[in-house]
């Protein structure tokens, strides 16, 4: 599919915009973009400032009349297919007027710009909160979140103009810019550059390769727009942006609030000619399935720390259990890293609440899972002693973790799967609200299930003789992955083989798991995701209600998602890729903003004193997501 970007640029309160003639105009052009199905995006100027004639008057404004009415229009072609960024913050600079002025540092054009910032912004806390750039990102964002307009993707660059250490500091800012890239990239592809640095993890640019209708060449542009795109390969993006007001001219507005636009406008002419090439226009978060979200750095450090996903306090949100077998200690921490398209929300990093639980599960023969086996709603942890099949549980209450006396002497099941032939999962199997455990002895292909009533575990008789499922997955070679893969409320099991890259799934009815047809052949996907150099985590990535399969390899730092229809997987056109690229890197998923969609999480135990990131799904998202879903406006 050949795939067309549109952005309307320099969209702010004033200016071309500023009458309400205008706004009408521009509700028009948003409603035939609808008709032809044509999603857009839409470059916002939070701030328009005019300082010849004392203008100033931005987004937050919500007692002025002029703004409600501004926001109303910009809220309806949200509305309407239009996905909102923000475009700097002023977009000028002193005495210049927004959208004419440069905002950042233009080394040829330096008496009208700011001074550059300092190198140490991009590598040090307070030069990186103390610089200029910082600063009017923060405000940019700020006033956004007081407007209660809501933001799909993040940020380009006022004349996509600023030096390299105000690259850095948006890039801090936004993991997603609309914009060429600076790199020297191809300029015809949206990249991911998996930038490691001290306050964020990788940066997707998307191009404009064909640029804009220069007001004093419109005919001539949009006519050379029309002839490039033909010699566009099937890959190649047909992006470019364009100035609404060009099309005011051509629509007329009668006083019985009839309008007609012609057809010969600027616009019109490039939708027309970008369909006759064959381009479909496309969402701009079509384009990937995660963004790059927060870094946190220095965060229990080495191999020594075993890390598990988990809800720690009730909240809904994906927290984290961390244990240090040596000592037994057990640590909750909140991972607060999936902002989006802001990723520089503050957030209290504050690591000094001390153990949740000390001197419990002492040593590597433990074994430690994470479930909700009381059905308060938060996780609990369980470990499992493979020697002698015994299983004891700490129970959360959401600040610290405490040994349950189970049966009265600290155990929930003993013995029960002893040796280390067994291998141990976690799941709602009965769909009761209380997790499970299985086991599963891949030598012989048993499956057995031990339900939770929320005192002790109880061996399930499943068929009658103790086994939910057998002489399914025999051999080490295949690889167990627990979640609801057909959304009925009950976990299920998938296997994979990393050999033939083939996946099956058994579903639970509750009682046993039976292996389900997919497409026929008691197979879910063939062949998707071959050899061992693959990890892989499941997750609903795009918020469906079904448990969805992620493979990725740490070295090469690529990640690809298959989603689950209820009866297969069906991969993502898109992989993403480099992020996160390292041998040491450990993958993760989880909803760490609480909105029913997981995203994706790696950790560099040795880098940076130990270090977070979360890259954000963006699967099937509408056009507008709202930043501070997961933070409040930044202080």
């Amino acid at each position: 599919m050949r795939k067309a970007l549109i952005r309307f640029e320099d969209v702010g309160p004033g200016g071309h915009y500023a009458s309400v003639e205008a706004l009408q105009k521009l509700r028009i052009i948003s409603d035939y973009l609808a008709s032809e199905q044509v999603p857009y995006h839409i470059s916002i100027i939070p701030r328009f400032v005019n300082p010849s004639i004392e203008y100033d008057k931005s987004i937050d404004m919500d007692q002025d009349p002029y703004i409600r009415l501004f926001n109303d229009t910009i809220q309806y072609c949200s509305q309407s297919n239009g996905a909102l960024g923000m475009h700097g913050y002023t977009h000028q600079y002193a005495e210049s007027v927004s959208a004419d002025g440069w905002e950042f540092t233009c080394s040829w054009c330096s008496s009208s710009s700011p001074h550059d910032d300092v190198p140490e912004a991009c590598s040090q806390q307070d030069a990186l909160i103390n610089s200029y750039a910082y600063q009017r990102m923060k405000e940019g964002f700020n006033t956004f979140s007081k407007s209660k307009l809501q933001l799909s993707w993040g940020f380009s660059t006022p004349h996509y103009t600023a030096s390299s250490t105000q690259r850095c500091i948006i890039e801090a800012w936004s993991g997603l810019i609309y914009e060429s890239s600076p790199c020297g990239s191809n300029p015809r592809r949206a990249a991911l550059y998996d930038t490691d640095n001290q306050f964020y993890r990788g940066v997707i640019y998307v191009p404009t390769p064909l640029f804009y209708v220069k007001p004093d060449s419109a005919d001539l542009d949009v006519e050379r727009i029309c002839l490039e795109i033909k010699e566009y390969e099937e890959e190649e993006l047909g992006s470019f942006f364009f100035h609404p007001y060009l099309d005011f001219p051509f629509i007329q507005l009668a006083e019985d609030g009839k309008a007609s636009y012609d057809e010969n406008s600027y616009l019109k002419r490039l939708i027309r000619g970008f369909k006759e090439s064959g381009f479909i226009f496309v969402p701009l978060l079509s384009l990937f399935d995660f963004v790059p979200a927060s870094r946190r750095t220095n965060f229990y450090s080495g191999m020594e720390n075993v890390m598990l996903t988990a809800n720690i306090d009730g909240s809904s949100m994906t927290g984290l259990v961390i244990w240090q077998p040596s000592s037994g200690r057990w640590f909750l921490e909140p991972c607060p890293l999936e902002n989006y398209p802001c990723r520089q929300c503050e957030v209290d990093h504050d690591t000094s609440k001390g153990s949740a639980l000390d001197n419990w599960a002492v040593g590597e023969g433990w074994k430690p899972l994470v479930g909700d086996f009381n059905g308060d709603g938060i996780d609990d942890v369980v470990v499992w002693d493979h020697l002698n099949g015994d299983w004891q549980l700490a129970v959360n209450d959401g600040t610290i973790l405490t040994p349950d006396p189970g049966r009265g002497d600290f155990s929930w099941l003993k013995p029960w799967a002893r040796g280390k032939h067994w291998v141990p999962l976690v799941g709602d199997f009965d769909g009761d609200g209380r997790d499970d455990i299985l086991v599963w002895d891949p030598g012989t292909g048993i499956w057995q299930v031990a339900l939770s009533d929320g005192t002790q575990f109880v061996p399930s008789l499943g068929r009658g003789d103790y086994i939910w499922l057998e002489l399914w997955a025999i051999g080490s070679g295949w690889i167990p992955l627990i979640g609801d893969f057909n959304g009925d409320g009950k976990s299920d099991i998938a296997i994979w083989n990393p050999d033939n890259g083939e996946w099956r799934v058994a579903v639970s009815d509750g009682t046993r798991f039976v292996p389900d047809a997919g497409n026929g052949d008691g197979i879910w996907l063939y062949p998707w995701a071959l050899g061992s150099s693959w990890k892989i985590l499941a997750g609903d990535f795009n918020g469906d209600g079904y448990d969805d399969i992620a493979v990725v390899n740490p070295d090469q730092g690529e990640w690809q998602v298959a989603l689950s229809t209820g009866k297969y997987f069906r991969p993502t056109e898109n992989i993403f890729r480099p992020w996160a690229a390292d041998p040491d890197m450990q993958p993760y998923a989880g909803d760490f903003n609480g909105d029913g969609t997981y995203s994706i999480m790696a950790r560099h135990p040795y880098l940076r004193n130990g270090t977070l990131d979360v890259a954000v799904s963006v699967i099937n998202k509408k056009q507008k997501l709202n930043i501070y879903d997961t933070c409040d406006e930044m202080k």
